[in-house]
């Protein structure tokens, strides 16, 4: 073995056997302090003075809950499953808050966790601590041998040697503390994971299943996103690209009948087809910019926001972090493509409904988040309801089209609009 991989081996079995040899304690503090807040609460309760001693005991389960998962991130650097606690909301008063905390499953998984996860951990400390007493004791035994008077017992058992052969007991207990020390790190590591795994999958169980369900209406979120937009696409090419086709077949026709009876009004007519083309190119190209522009797969993302903010109708000012490259390894395409389909979304009904003069647009990506602010001075009242749609202010439509494209993408959407403005949109999308 390579020096550098046994001072990786050496660390790691270090970190280990702290964060084994510290979650006892902890833990037995924590069985004692939520055992004794619990019983009183129960037996106090019909005097009403249990209630708070029951929501202290909550508070104190949740804190040696915190504490576990600290010992797993800063000793074993791991991330551990978080729990799903619930949020204080921003109306909600204290007393409020406490009383629900009754009814949240997280609060009575961490009490049952600091109630009986002392139980492994005791198993858990007492071989670590055997472990390294043997790895120790039986590799310093020819050390402390040479400093006492009495016999070395063979792990306090007296042995069958004879008084003259102290030696062969040294050396049985070097033996024995050389296998314990180089079976030490892989019996430290089987015990830490053990644990660390049992105790995070006990005290993320309900964060997972509220992933899971996350999971599930972002999934359904998106693909009703994405419906919604084909169905408005399939409504604006019906509404305006495929009438004007119509007609520009019609003016067509009847140019060509004309051609040779009257070629003014075959002229005229062909002037007008030509103008029903040009109009027609341009609402396809409107249309395809909600899409993914070719600017955006050919000269990244930067560069189509540039586009988009001087087609804008009101004026832009757009700043960015980023650089004038092509599509970014750290920035998947299905998030620059949300981001840019963020900005189209809420400059077009800006521009629509919210009688704004001016908007900013600001994009900054970092430690693994692209974040998109678009700001207006319009009236403000932009608030979620409506159709899918985006940023929405009195007249216009919704926020939900929006929220839950963005939600496909684990991403968020915040929104600030009191009514006078300004709207404050703010759009964050993960990377990683």
């Amino acid at each position: 073995m390579s020096r550098d991989r046994l001072r990786a081996l050496l660390r790691r079995t270090l970190r280990e056997s702290g964060y084994l040899l510290a979650s006892w304690p902890i833990l037995m503090a924590a069985f004692v302090v939520v055992i004794t807040l619990f019983s009183m609460g129960i037996g106090m309760v019909i005097i009403w003075i249990g209630v708070p001693l029951l929501i202290a005991t909550v508070g104190a389960a949740r804190a040696f809950a915190v504490a576990e998962r600290g010992l797993q991130r800063h000793l074993l650097g791991q991330d551990p499953a978080p729990g799903s606690y619930r949020r204080r909301g921003p109306d909600e008063s204290f007393v409020r808050h406490a009383l629900g905390l009754f009814t949240h499953p997280q609060s009575w998984i961490d009490v049952g966790f600091s109630l009986f996860a002392w139980c492994v951990a005791v198993i858990t400390w007492s071989l670590t601590i055997a472990w390294w007493s043997a790895a120790v004791g039986g590799i310093t035994a020819p050390i402390w041998a040479l400093f006492t008077d009495q016999r070395i017992r063979f792990w306090g058992i007296p042995t069958d040697f004879g008084p003259g052969d102290w030696l062969l007991e040294i050396l049985a207990h070097l033996c024995i503390g050389l296998v314990a020390l180089v079976t030490l790190p892989w019996v430290v590591h089987a015990l830490a994971t053990l644990q660390s795994s049992l105790f995070g999958a006990v005290l993320g169980a309900r964060g997972l299943q509220e992933q899971v369900e996350h999971l599930q209406t972002s999934r359904t979120a998106a693909r009703d996103a994405e419906a919604a937009s084909l169905r408005k696409l399939e409504r604006d090419l019906h509404d305006g690209p495929q009438q004007r086709l119509v007609r520009l077949q019609m003016d067509l026709g009847r140019a060509l009948h004309q051609v040779d009876e009257d070629p003014a009004k075959a002229r005229a007519a062909m002037e007008s087809s030509l103008d029903q083309a040009h109009q027609t190119l341009e609402e396809l190209r409107n249309l395809s910019r909600g899409i993914a522009p070719p600017i955006l797969i050919d000269r990244g993302l930067v560069a189509a926001l540039e586009e988009l903010t001087t087609r804008s109708a009101i004026p832009v000012t757009f700043a960015t972090n980023l650089p004038r490259d092509r599509r970014s390894e750290e920035i998947p395409a299905r998030v620059q493509d949300g981001a840019f389909y963020v900005v189209s979304e809420a400059l077009t009904n800006a521009a629509k409904h919210s009688g704004a003069a001016h908007a900013e647009v600001e994009v900054h990506f970092g430690e693994g988040i692209l974040r998109v602010t678009v700001r207006d001075d319009g009236r403000g009242g932009a608030a979620y309801g409506g159709s899918a749609s985006a940023l929405a202010h009195p007249g216009g439509t919704g926020l939900l089209g929006l929220r839950d494209r963005l939600a496909g993408l684990d991403g968020s959407l915040d929104v600030y609009s009191p009514v006078g403005g300004p709207t404050v949109l703010t759009a964050i999308l993960p990377c990683e």
